[in-house]
């Protein structure tokens, strides 16, 4: 697979980086001693010293983080730099965390702070097999682990807290890393280590088992996380009834598009991504951990952070392609009747007006909705458009690698395969040859060329993308006020439900 398709697949379809989407922003972390380190607000050295230490399971639960990726490859560095701040904000001494293969484990992926490796080694690579992880290196897991983030210890852990915490007490489930979506949103999953994987059903099993006496939050960043939020529903299917129990969820996208927030780049200040948005404001602060106003983010006034205002305050602060959810905007969508020209009178709701307010002046839309949405429907047909472009450009590319790789493999068969007992000696005794053939022949430079288009159509799709993320929130926004209203004109037990849920 050629270089630009690669970057496309890894863009599109496992987890965004927020440098790509944010004009050259990249996604980043900083990690000292796992709790007190990920309060601070500039970069500084890892601290080794912190490696392999493992977790003892607290007196008392309170919270489960879990996540990474299936291997170190899609361990990126952030993603323990989120768990590292959810266990600073959480109370460490009353949490769990899991990630990535756990103690002891060199699991995390790292940027190189300078480009290494053999010129026509690296060359090869990008050309017979292009990768992502090439100008990184692994480090051990540094931040106090219970164990492995496998898919078997999460849904273990979540298990055990939920039958021995308090009566009453509540859980907190934080959830990071890579996400699949699915035909239908019950179908979207999480990526665990060692290729296991969670749907929204083994929550909502865990949950209805479990849930008696234990409200539960539980936030998921990955792509594709709002189809978690079937586990609202009593074996995560809608076509079922809605939980008796206390759950709400709170996501980094919709079940149909993809989230930012996974990069080795070791600059924690340039994060974009809904984790660190979200777990700073719980704590008041902004991504940079400066002090929020309490006006710009206490949107109920009643002095307290909540995690629905957490939530919003990342909708309205990340320059980033996500698209944040709750349970509760699914809940609406599934139960709302339909517009009847009843005179709908929308009941208070300080999070979504918040919303509404700070983006139609960000915008320039205030009190324009329909134009709000006449902007966002041409921006939908620009990037379907780019997606077409960007199809046919990848495609054009692949078939000028594939003439290339046909001349250079048959000169050469066994040059794609490193693993090949004559591997060695082919690159050694024809090493001037394979240059000159990378540097002039016109195999090569149509390939490359076909590169730059596909490049330069996929760098414009990605900057549309972001630019279209605060139509999207806005519009989804104003959706939520409009389905609300219909609700709260029913009444009944459907909207004490969707209350309940908010609270």
């Amino acid at each position: 697979m050629s270089a630009v398709l690669l970057r496309v697949y890894l863009v599109f379809a496992l987890c965004v980086v927020v440098g790509t989407m944010t004009l050259g922003i990249r996604e980043s972390r900083v990690l000292g001693d796992a709790v007190t380190q990920a309060s601070q607000h500039s970069p500084g050295p890892r601290d080794r010293s912190a490696t392999n230490t493992a977790a003892q399971w607290p007196a008392h639960v309170s919270w489960i983080a879990a996540g990474g990726g299936p291997t170190p490859e899609f361990n990126q560095l952030s993603l323990e730099s989120d768990l590292a701040l959810a266990s600073g904000v959480f109370g460490a001494e009353e949490g769990v965390v899991l990630f990535a293969g756990g103690p002891g484990s060199r699991a995390v992926q790292v940027l190189d702070s300078e480009e290494r490796g053999d010129d026509l080694r690296m060359a090869l690579a990008e050309f017979f097999d292009a990768r992502q992880g090439r100008d990184a290196h692994y480090e051990a897991v540094s931040i106090p682990t219970l164990g492995a983030a496998t898919r078997e210890a999460t849904l273990d852990a979540i298990r055990r807290a939920l039958e021995g915490g308090p009566a009453n007490s509540p859980l907190t489930v934080f959830l990071v890393g890579h996400g699949d979506r699915g035909d239908v949103p019950g179908d979207a999953s999480l990526s665990m280590w060692g290729d296991g994987v969670i749907h929204p059903a083994d929550l909502a099993t865990l949950f209805d088992k479990y849930q008696r006496e234990h409200p539960v939050r539980y936030v998921v960043t990955s792509c594709y996380s709002g189809g978690f939020s079937e586990a609202l529903y009593t074996g995560a299917k809608i076509n079922r009834r809605v939980t008796n129990f206390d759950r709400c969820g709170f996501f980094a996208s919709t079940w149909t598009e993809q989230a930012s927030g996974c990069d080795p780049n070791p600059d924690r200040g340039a994060h974009q991504g809904y984790a660190v948005n979200f777990l700073h404001a719980l704590r008041g602060e902004d991504r940079s951990g400066h002090a929020i106003a309490r006006t710009e983010i206490d949107f109920n006034r009643d002095g307290a952070v909540s995690f629905l205002e957490a939530h919003t305050y990342a909708s309205l602060s990340s320059a980033s392609i996500d698209i944040p959810t709750t349970t509760s905007q699914s809940y609406l969508r599934d139960v709302a009747p339909p517009a009847d020209g009843g005179g709908d009178v929308a009941p208070a709701m300080p999070e979504n007006d918040a919303i509404i307010a700070t983006l139609a002046a960000r915008l320039g839309l205030a009190g324009r909705d329909e134009e709000a949405r006449n902007e966002l429907a041409t921006r939908e047909l620009m990037i379907n458009a780019l997606r077409r472009d960007s199809e046919a450009a990848a495609d054009e590319e692949n078939a000028a690698y594939e003439r290339a790789a046909a001349v250079l493999l048959g000169r050469y068969p066994v040059l794609d395969d490193p693993w090949h007992p004559d591997f060695e000696a082919t690159l050694r005794n024809n090493e001037d040859d394979i240059i000159a053939f990378f540097e002039s022949a016109r195999e090569i430079a149509a390939w490359q060329q076909a590169q730059e288009v596909s490049a330069d159509v996929a760098e414009r799709l990605e900057l549309l993308t972001v630019d279209i993320a605060p139509y999207r929130r806005f519009s989804r926004a104003l959706e939520d006020r409009e389905l609300a209203a219909r609700l709260h004109r029913l009444g009944g037990l459907t909207w004490t439900r969707y209350e309940r849920f908010l609270a």
